[in-house]
């Protein structure tokens, strides 16, 4: 509990700046120049998914370390991680390139009337050099994770996000009162300013606790990397699965409807992202446990990681996503100064996926973790056909909102057959899994739902502090209600610890 709430620290950063800056960008740009930044920003993700597994598998070598029994053996294992950071190096260098070939063919495909070629040229390569930054953070948020130093990577992210969001907001706010309007090009420089900075911090700072996994440039030791060639193998499809499902959305209602149709789609889903990265984070600091629990067999361990994983994504999940839910039109409505009824549905369904998210995730990084990738990759396979058939169908008929009702459907069902696969690792019993996970959470939810529905109605709407006051409300009564009638024994006693100023592993 206490490394996930650390964890997702620097991801916080990242939602309250997306937060403020996605509608201020919204408003300064026109839906053309932001939408092809946007469009743009998606393309980058898919190259990074092509990293043969390497964040994974540093992960796993740096936190299997430690237990390794010889010391030849945790020398292989460093110089695995050593010559990592150098592919790591190679394929931001190879996907920037690879992101600048594609820029001609997708500004001929994307309908773009007012964005002529050599701006959208300019547009990827400043991506693509970006991309390099972010291939090389990751590197050394991989090192720090498996340290379990997830203090020092959000920090290292959270930094990152100030330099970025801030140059951004004052460049665009400063051209604008220049009457000039050149802010996507500025915003987009800028943006990889603050990758470089975030690339020197992180390096500064595993230079300071483990500088024998500091990065270094050249060409790699293949013959070291074939060392753990099956699990990264095995990572890189996971991950590239993963990205698929989250990126696929954006990218058909590119291709099917212009990019101009992204932005209600990119607008509905910042929340419930913001959401899901909770999910993320609390079950990612299981991984490097699960890894080590590969050399020590500790089953009850594992299955104990799995159901307290799982019930504390869940529990952290339930109130928000239904403040989401239940709040969705007036929380856009105030959000971006205009009612947006499709941003509002997107808004919807895409929270419901990311609480659906919520019983698998813990899951699925516990599998990761002790290489038992073979059922996680049947089932990612699954969701990404299911999502692709079903966007396929319903972005012609509905655009964003029929792309979200793809993403929860496919969500929904992989997510709850990932939890069930967990609930039996080590032995377990899904019903008993399934009672740990939600006993005391019907009172407390259906107080929340109720509260945010009917304040939202009496308050008054000036300034829109009907809205903010019911989101405040409905938690505040969501966690007083957990904490008096639905905590576990050994919840109470953290709870205790926490308030107490005790907070400890």
């Amino acid at each position: 509990m206490r490394d996930g709430l650390i964890h997702y620290s620097g991801y916080l950063a990242q939602s309250i700046a997306g937060f403020f800056l996605i509608p201020f960008l919204n408003r300064n740009l026109s839906n053309e120049d932001y939408g092809l930044w946007v469009f743009a920003t998606a393309a980058a993700v898919l190259p990074a998914l092509f990293d043969f597994g390497l964040f994974w598998a540093v992960s796993r070598c740096v936190a299997q370390g430690r237990s390794l029994p010889t010391e030849v053996a945790r020398a292989e294992s460093v110089a695995f991680v050593h010559n990592a950071g150098r592919a790591y190096g190679i394929i931001g260098l190879l996907g920037g390139i690879g992101l600048l070939l594609v820029s001609g063919p997708l500004s001929r495909s994307l309908k773009l009337t007012q964005i002529p070629p050599r701006i959208v040229f300019w547009v990827f390569l400043f991506t693509a050099l970006n991309f390099i930054t972010d291939e090389l953070m990751a590197y050394g948020a991989a090192v720090l994770q498996g340290l379990r130093r997830f203090d020092l990577t959000n920090i290292a992210r959270a930094f990152a996000v100030i330099v970025r969001s801030v140059g951004i907001a004052v460049v665009v706010i400063h051209l604008r009162s220049m009457n000039n309007n050149n802010g996507m090009h500025a915003a987009v420089i800028w943006n990889l300013i603050g990758g470089i900075a975030g690339t020197v911090f992180i390096a500064a700072l595993i230079q300071r606790v483990a500088p024998e996994y500091q990065i270094s440039f050249g060409i790699p030791d293949w013959s070291s990397l074939k060392t753990q060639l099956s699990f990264g193998a095995a990572s890189l499809c996971v991950t590239l699965l993963l990205g698929i499902v989250w990126s696929a959305p954006p990218m058909l209602l590119g291709f099917l409807l212009g990019p101009a149709a992204i932005i209600p789609y990119h607008l509905g889903k910042s929340f419930p992202n913001s959401l899901s990265w909770i999910n993320y984070r609390t079950a990612e600091v299981l991984f490097p446990s699960a890894s080590e629990s590969v050399l020590t067999n500790d089953s009850a361990t594992v299955r104990r990681a799995v159901e307290s994983g799982t019930r504390w994504a869940v529990v952290l999940m339930l109130g928000p996503a239904i403040v989401l839910m239940a709040l969705a039109p007036q929380i856009i409505g105030l959000w971006l100064g205009h009612d947006a009824i499709a941003s509002a549905q997107v808004l919807r369904w895409m929270a419901a996926a990311v609480l659906a998210e919520s019983l698998g995730a813990a899951s699925l990084h516990v599998m990761w973790g002790q290489n038992r990738t073979r059922p996680i990759l049947v089932v990612l396979s699954g969701m990404v056909i299911v999502q692709l058939a079903l966007a396929w169908k319903l972005v012609p008929l509905w655009g964003a909102p029929g792309a979200a009702i793809a993403f929860f459907v496919s969500m929904s069902v992989g997510w709850i057959i990932f939890a069930i696969l967990g609930a039996m690792l080590g032995g377990g019993n899904v019903r008993e899994f399934l009672a740990h996970v939600f006993t005391g959470l019907l009172i407390p939810a259906s107080a929340c739902a109720g509260v945010a529905v009917a304040l939202v109605q009496v308050l008054p709407i000036e300034f829109g502090s009907n809205v903010v006051l019911s989101a405040i409300a409905a938690g505040l009564v969501y966690l007083m209600i957990f904490f008096a009638l639905g905590t576990h024994p050994e919840e109470k006693r953290l709870i205790d610890q926490l308030l107490a100023g005790k907070f400890k592993n």
